[in-house]
């Protein structure tokens, strides 16, 4: 069984609203809130070698 962390740290983006459009509608298609989204997209590009 995983251990649950607890999410304590915050980042913030500034973005252009056609951006944050693309984004939300990404994140929408994916079935995901956009925080999730962008935090999956990130960690599995961090983690490519």
């Amino acid at each position: 069984m995983a251990v649950a962390e607890n999410k304590s740290e915050r980042i913030e983006v500034r973005t252009t609203p056609r951006t944050k459009t693309l984004l939300q509608r990404a994140a929408a298609a994916s079935h995901k809130n956009v925080s999730d989204f962008l935090l999956e997209a990130g960690i599995t590009a961090a983690k490519r070698p």
